[in-house]
């Protein structure tokens, strides 16, 4: 007789572990790699605001919105904080709009394209 198998819930697959949404918003391992480029312990780095207009992001708007600008969601495959928040949101939906990220299936994980890799790690000096 086999041993058996891990329940679904508990094991993740190795797309959701490397990226995913998290509601809005990105996570897993390149998310992560988002948040290291632009957080300095859970603010945004001096030059941020400015890689993210260069990206195409109303860093204005974004701060006028309901929501905070930038909050911190904590990963729960990686346990280290991603970036949410209006900040978070506006760019998963910019980088779904340049094509840089893709979904997968009918899933919450995404694929990083060869542009988002090299526009990431161009632009946001992102280590993807």
């Amino acid at each position: 007789m086999s041993s058996p198998r891990p329940r679904a819930s508990y094991v993740a697959s190795e797309s959701i572990r490397a990226a995913r949404t998290c509601r809005d918003h990105l996570a897993g391992r390149l998310g992560i790699a988002v948040a290291d480029a632009l957080l300095d312990d859970g603010d945004l780095r001096d030059d941020a605001e400015q890689r993210l207009s260069a990206l195409g992001l109303d860093v204005d708007r974004l701060r006028s919105e309901r929501r905070p600008f930038v909050r911190l969601c904590t990963d729960w495959t990686e346990r280290r904080p991603h970036v949410a928040g209006a900040v978070g949101g506006a760019l998963a939906s910019r980088l779904f709009a340049l094509g840089w990220i893709e979904r997968v299936d009918e899933t919450r994980a995404v694929r990083l394209t060869e542009a988002g890799s090299k526009g990431l790690r161009e632009r946001l000096q992102a280590r993807v």
